[in-house]
């Protein structure tokens, strides 16, 4: 079967417009690091990396348990603002599960109210940039 070159032209370009469309990942922004909270009394906590840029968010987390098991992972997309620190944050879980962080944003901490599926309530959490760039669970090896 042969295309007429009018046709394969017009596809060529409706796929080139439409990749052209797409938003590039977030890179270099303020929040761009690796996160955790700090442990629970029970030893638990959540730690994640996010890349940013132009007030979009992405990155990728998990909750630990306190020997450093990790428990559930997640990812993260949201938006953030470059003035007025405000940051929101949609966290998808891999069984289809959905939580949120709302909160602000300074150079080491995030600070907000954040649910996740199992726990159908907000609450207050605080997360602390990590030093060093590292990104490994507390009680590992570096």
């Amino acid at each position: 079967m042969v295309i007429p070159r009018g046709l394969a032209l017009l596809a060529l370009i409706l796929a080139g417009c439409r990749a052209s469309t797409a938003p590039a990942p977030p890179t270099g922004g303020a929040l761009t690091g690796s996160w955790m909270s700090a442990p629970v009394p029970s030893g638990a906590y959540t730690q994640f990396a996010l890349q940013s840029g132009a007030g979009r968010v992405a990155g990728t987390g998990g909750d630990w348990d306190i020997r450093g098991v990790k428990l559930d992972s997640f990812d993260l997309t949201g938006f953030y603002g470059e003035t007025d620190s405000a940051l929101t944050l949609s966290v998808s879980y891999p069984g289809g599960e959905v939580g949120n962080f709302v909160g602000r944003w300074a150079a080491d901490s995030l600070v907000g109210n954040w649910t996740a599926p199992a726990q159908p309530v907000w609450i207050s959490a605080k997360f602390y940039r990590e030093s060093g760039g590292g990104w490994t669970p507390i009680g590992q090896p570096n």
